[in-house]
Order: C-alpha cells, then structure tokens, then sequence
C-alpha cells in the first residue's frame, strides 16, 4: 500500500464545507443502521428512544445519545474487568455488535486516572487511521509526495499500550513513511542514538520530551537536523513559549497534534503564527461544543470556546454515540492564513484539571506559559499545589529553578531538607490579572516576581497560606527534579 492508496484529495478539500454535511449526515445513519442491526444492546438502546436510525438528524441523535466521557468506560472495567477477565473485551464486541475475535490489534490510554481507557481495533479499524494521517501529511508537505516519501520518523511516543505507539508505526509504513519505532520507554539516549545512525528528520514525541530533548541534549538535537517535530498527547505545542523553545532548539518546525483513533485528525500548519490544529475529518467524525460544567450545548460558531464532544461515523474503534475527550477549545470556522481547510481549534486546558479560584477558571496549561517565558532562568518544571482544605484558593505553584542572582525572581529559601524555594510576595499585584488572564484563555503575562523579604525569611519552609490569605494566589518555586509529566495528558482519541 502507497500513501496514493488512502489520500483522497477531494474529501480532503470538502473539510468545513456545506457539502461536507451531506457526507456527514449520510454516515451519521448509515453507521448507526448498521450498529442497530448488528448489536442487541444498540438496537434495544434506539428502541427504548423512540428513533428510527436510517431517519435520523443530527438534533434527534443529539438528543436520543447522552453525552458520555472516559469515565464512563473506567466505570465499567473497574465494575466488572477484575472479577471476569475478558470482560472488557466482550462489552466493547457487544456494543458493536461483532466478534471480539474480529480484534487484531488492542491499546489502552496510560491510565493515570487509575484505570486505562480501552482502544481496540478491527483490520477496518487499521485502514482508517491512515486516511486521516494522511491528509496530516498532505498538508504538512504543503502538497508535496515527493517530501511525505522522503519522511524518516524516530517514533518517540510510549510503545507499550498507547494508541500513539503501534498503531502509529502501523499508520506510518501504510503511508509509505520510514518509522524508527524506538519508543519513549527507549529512554532520551536510545531516542538520539537511532537518529543518529539511521537519520532520521522528524520526530514523533509529546511536548515535554522535546522539551527534555532540547534541555539535556541541545547539540546533538542540532547536529541530527530534524526538520519536523510532530507533538501530542498532552498541551504544550500550542502555548506559544513552549513553542519557540522547542522549535529554537530544534531548529525546526513544530506540529501540534491530536487524533488517529478512528482515523481522527487535527494538526497545526505551516503559517508563520500558530493558528491552532486543521480539523481535516469532518467526513469521519461529527463534533459539537458543549458547557464544561452544565454540559449544555454551545452555539458551534467562530471564537466559541467550550468541552469538545465528537462521534465517530465509521469503524468499530469508538462505540456508536456522543464522547467526550475532556479537551476544552476554542473554535475558528473563518479559513486560515495558510489556505488549507478545515475549521481549527486552539486547545485551552481539560475538563479533569480545571480549578475554580475566585470564581474564576483557571486551567494548569495556562499556568505552563507564563512559566515557560523565564526559562532558562527556571526549569520550566513545575506543579500545582492544591489542598480541598483551602479550596476554592489558593493555587500554590512549585516550580524549578536555576541558579540565578539573588532577587531575580523573588528571595531565595531553604528548607530543613536543603530543598531552595523562592516565594513571591507581591501576590497582591499580579493575582488578580494572572485570574483574569487564565480565566479568559489568554497567556498569562510575562511578569518578574520579586519579593519584598528580609533575610530571616531564609530559613523558613513554605506552607500553604491560611485562610486568612484566600483572595491571593501563591507562588513557590522549589530547585530540583520535578514530575516530567507536568501536564495533563490528552487521549489520542475521543472516549
């Protein structure tokens, strides 16, 4: 199979089109028809809503199909998995109505919630994925084959179970594109070592590796000559500051991405301004926008932010209805810069990590900014420190730090273990713009952080400030190791 063999050009060109809406409603039923007479369990389902699938509009099924997230899903495996082994696997064959031997190929999310996300996958299952990459291709290419064949990737996401690991080495060599399945467990060293020898010129990873990449190993990053760094599976390539770092560092250009389940796809483009991901299946998938708390509808319409919410129009990958990924986005519907179709999205944060402070929502990804804008000052490592006691606030926000001049940016602590802290104390300046920054979406802005300390401060450790200091938000940097995986993680799919 060629990368010919899955490109279809003009489906490609139909993305956020009136026309795209016939295909979409036309699959819409065609898939639940299906669905309806393969599985007991869907068609008592559609029964008991009254709705007749080969019929259907897109505000009756919005209607008949409850919205349902990844915790729905964990409910079941926790439930029941541990005591009937298989268990999983025959309900997610019986809601489809297929043979759970039909299966070739089974994944499942990290599982950093406490329990995995399942992903199986069909032989049909593993001709979609590379329909959708491919237009991923075609647009990062510029239209270009002659650049996609030439493409030697270093696969640097996690192997072992993630939906980013083999079905993507699978979706890649369906493409005609060389891939070097190292994988992320390979460790930074085995990653760079396998560039070297084999030249590979574009690398697969989540944002925080290339970040880790360009921190620890800067010149032989360079010396390989990467030409395309392909990112996912959690925020960071569309926060601009993460962004110029890694593509300083790389000296590359920096895709941000999210999809290949079910053949799903959104990456970003070549104009010169981060734009947000192209949303490039409209044919595969239908999206809407829902209230992250009241699960409301919300009008789909240009600049509209809310919980992204997708159904799946072919395949067995994904069961028949409305899930949430827990992404929450902002929408553009008017056509990019670039002239490459499809409506975008600019990621601001998930619905598992929001937090309320002053009434105010506050997302960790808009946290990773302002951050990211003192490196190399600070590590760029960083967590947030949240206590029900103190709820809604304070926010206490642990970052690394570099050795710099005293006062740079704030005073200098240390604690008992010989851990160094700096604790900003001008909370009373900057609390109240970072809220409303981060509540709107927007970056935080770039702000020096002093404090105004005496010496005998030296010695205290820092706690979380009591009640009495609700309205103000804390800031604390700690020098040393931080958690590398700072930031939420974003399925490869929707479920």
């Amino acid at each position: 199979m060629t990368f010919d063999d899955y490109f279809d050009e003009k489906l490609y060109r139909m993305q956020n089109t009136p026309e795209v809406k016939e295909v979409q409603l036309r699959k819409l039923r065609q898939h639940l028809t299906n669905c309806y007479n393969q599985s007991p369990m869907v068609k008592a389902f559609v029964d008991s809503q009254g709705v007749a699938p080969e019929k259907i509009t897109f505000e009756v099924f919005r209607q008949a199909f409850p919205l349902l997230g990844q915790d729905t899903m964990r409910g079941s495996v926790a439930a029941e998995g541990a005591k009937q082994p298989g268990f999983i696997v025959e309900m997610m064959a019986g809601m489809l109505g297929i043979d759970p031997d039909d299966y070739v190929l089974m994944c499942a999310t990290s599982g950093t919630t406490g329990e995995p996300t399942p992903y199986f996958f069909t032989a049909e299952d593993l001709e979609w994925m590379p329909k959708g990459t491919s237009r991923n291709m075609y647009l990062v290419a510029g239209g270009d084959k002659g650049k996609i064949r030439k493409m030697r990737a270093i696969q640097g996401f996690g192997l072992s179970m993630f939906g980013a690991g083999v079905p993507l080495v699978e979706c890649l060599t369906r493409l005609g594109i060389t891939c070097i399945p190292v994988g992320a467990e390979g460790g930074s060293d085995r990653i760079l070592k396998f560039s070297e020898r084999f030249a590979a010129n574009c690398i697969w990873c989540t944002p925080s590796l290339a970040e880790y990449l360009v921190d620890t190993a800067l010149d032989r990053v360079r010396a390989i000559g990467f030409k395309q760094v392909f990112c996912g599976a959690e925020p960071g390539a569309g926060i601009p500051e993460v962004r110029q770092k890694i593509e300083e560092g790389f000296q590359a250009r920096l895709y941000d991405g999210m999809g290949l389940i079910g053949g799903l796809t959104l990456c970003s483009c070549n104009a010169e301004e981060y734009t947000g991901m192209h949303h490039l299946t409209d044919d595969m998938f239908l999206f809407e926008l829902v209230d992250p708390e009241t699960k409301e509808a919300i009008p789909w319409e240009d600049q509209a932010v809310g919980a992204l919410v997708m159904s799946p129009l072919q395949g067995y990958s994904i069961p028949p209805g409305r899930f949430s990924s827990g992404d929450v986005a902002q929408l553009f519907l008017s056509p990019c810069k670039c002239g490459e179709p499809g409506w975008r999205i600019k990621m601001r944060g998930r619905t598992d990590d929001m937090l309320k402070v002053k009434g105010v929502i506050v997302y960790p990804s808009a946290v990773d900014g302002v951050i990211t804008g003192f490196v190399p000052r600070v590590t760029g490592e960083f967590y947030l420190l949240t206590n029900a006691r103190y709820r809604p606030s304070p926010i206490g926000v642990s970052i690394g730090v570099r050795d710099h001049p005293s006062g740079t940016l704030g005073t200098r602590l240390r604690d008992s273990d010989g851990n160094l802290y700096l604790l900003s104390c001008n909370q009373a300046n900057i609390g109240d713009d970072i809220l409303r920054e981060a509540g709107t979406g927007i970056s935080w802005p770039r702000c020096t952080l002093s404090c105004p300390c005496s010496s005998t401060a030296a010695t205290t450790r820092w706690t979380p400030p009591s009640r009495k200091s609700s309205s103000t938000i804390w800031w604390a940097m700690r020098h040393g190791r931080m958690a590398t995986a700072r930031r939420a993680r974003r399925p490869s799919g929707p479920g």
